[in-house]
């Protein structure tokens, strides 16, 4: 949800950049992102979605990176558990153990995405797959389209 209104989904639309985590962003912009996470003045780390919304969100971010939610577990950290804890932790560091976990989990996934999207020689990574691709796929298509010419007769058999 929203870091901004815990009401709204987390959109790349929404007005406020601030509302959102991206891939591209660096451990400093989570950080201040997560820092500035709509909260309450509630003392204390509970989950309750209705009368604690954005503490709430900020505990559900963490359950899906907790260590049991990796790809091969089927079931993450419960939100119950998290807020159990975390109950006596101050907003302040509950929100940079949330911004720290974020960060380094994000981390390969951030770094990996800038490769592919870096420019090397003035064209995109992905450009030059591109390019690749669509050159092995334009030669294999000729071959194939000379073969199927030559089954039909429209140009003769090359010598073997």
């Amino acid at each position: 949800m929203s870091l901004k209104d815990p009401s709204q989904k987390m959109s790349k639309s929404a007005v406020d950049p601030r509302s959102r985590i991206l891939i591209t962003d660096d451990a400093p912009a989570i950080s201040e992102k997560v820092r500035l996470a709509l909260t309450d003045s509630v003392q204390g780390i509970e989950y309750d979605p209705s009368s604690r919304p954005g503490i709430s969100n900020l505990i559900e971010i963490l359950s899906h990176f907790s260590p049991n939610s990796l790809p091969s577990d089927t079931e993450h950290q419960s939100c119950e558990d998290i807020a159990a804890e975390f109950g006596s932790s101050s907003k302040r560091a509950f929100k940079e153990h949330v911004a720290g976990t974020i960060t380094n989990n994000l981390k390969d996934i951030r770094e990996r995405y800038l490769e592919l999207t870096e420019t090397k020689g003035g064209k995109l990574y992905v450009e030059t797959v591109a390019i690749a691709g669509r050159e092995a796929a334009e030669r294999s298509a000729e071959s194939t389209l000379n073969l199927v010419k030559e089954a039909v007769g429209l140009i003769g058999r090359r010598p073997q």
